[in-house]
């Protein structure tokens, strides 16, 4: 791998690898700063590749003040380059992008509105993006959840099984009204794993990475992932009221697809739950980062079964109208 980038990028430095779901990860610190570079996993579609260089390179011309990682072409000019070990691969490299993952950092109650304006304005400035690579099919896009049944069988036993049902017979009362609603490229994994914090008091975010998961869905489902993983505040029902709240001061929505919003989160913690949990018994050498994001999930799923469900519904009908 270096030899690859020295080739072709002309960087050298200190190699460290870096977890990752699917793609190869390594952070290069080389001598002019610090590289990610990235080898693809053998079985991702060649222009969903090219979208997550392209689309940097879209956001950095509409919106420069847009926390996300800067792309580095190779010297002759290209985004990427076959990995020689495996042609089915391809290598990139990016500008490392300085923070802290929000996982890692302490709560703060800003934090709330802060990740529901920086959604809102990655949005604005995706919905002139065009590509390809967006329409990639994925089992996290929440259109699909119905088709993740079949998962439930590694939930037997499970106390949180019946909340997993109820949460996917919600969503199939509403799942005519997501597809009715109009469709733009969206990030769609606004992930405490993928915002970075910078280290000012009070916090801020300071960083939106890994645009893996990009594609052509309604923006409220943007807003429901980054709600969904809010369950790490004080207040959660607060903090997913806080950050729909600041998205819509920035990106106003419809009512009639703000109404969707807290079924989705609630769809969304559960096909968490059901892929990882199914990832992870595939590639158990892998499980810890898979199920990284499965006890948030979990305890979203908990904190809002029953009448605390109707309580965040009135919560979010009150900071959106």
């Amino acid at each position: 791998m270096a030899a690859v980038v020295d080739a072709h990028w002309h960087l050298q430095g200190h190699w460290t690898a870096v977890a990752g779901e699917r793609d190869t990860n390594f952070l290069l610190d080389a001598g002019d700063g610090r590289y990610l570079v990235k080898v693809t996993h053998p079985e991702e579609s060649a222009p969903a590749v090219a979208a997550q260089v392209e689309v940097l390179e879209h956001l950095l011309r509409v919106d420069p003040d847009l926390p996300v990682q800067r792309p580095v072409r190779s010297r002759a000019g290209l985004p990427t380059h076959t990995y020689p070990d495996d042609p089915r691969r391809q290598v990139r490299v990016v500008r490392y992008l300085e923070g802290t993952l929000r996982r890692h950092a302490p709560w703060q109650a800003g934090l709330a509105a802060q990740t529901g304006h920086l959604a809102a304005r990655l949005d604005l400035a995706l919905a002139s993006f065009h590509h390809p690579g967006c329409g990639q099919s994925l089992l996290w896009d929440l259109r699909r959840a119905s088709e993740l049944e079949p998962l439930r069988v590694h939930l037997r036993g499970d106390p949180l099984g019946a909340t997993v049902d109820d949460a996917l017979r919600r969503f199939a009362a509403l799942q005519a009204s997501l597809h009715a609603c109009p469709v733009q490229p969206i990030h769609n994994d606004l992930n405490p794993s993928n915002l970075l914090v910078g280290t000012e008091s009070p916090a801020t975010l300071c960083g939106i990475i890994d645009f893996g998961d990009m594609i052509e869905a309604p923006r409220i489902q943007e807003l429901a992932v980054a709600c969904a993983y809010l369950t790490d505040a004080e207040d959660p029902a607060r903090a997913i009221g806080d950050c729909a709240e600041a998205y819509q001061a920035c990106a106003p929505m419809p009512i009639e697809e703000l109404e969707l919003l807290g079924d989705l989160v609630c769809t969304r913690w559960a096909i968490t739950v059901l892929i990882t949990e199914w990832r992870a018994r595939l590639q158990p050498h892998n499980a810890t980062y898979i199920l990284r994001n499965n006890a948030a999930a979990r305890r979203g799923l908990a904190l809002f079964d029953g009448p605390a469900q109707h309580r965040l519904a009135e919560r979010l009908k009150d900071s959106t109208s």
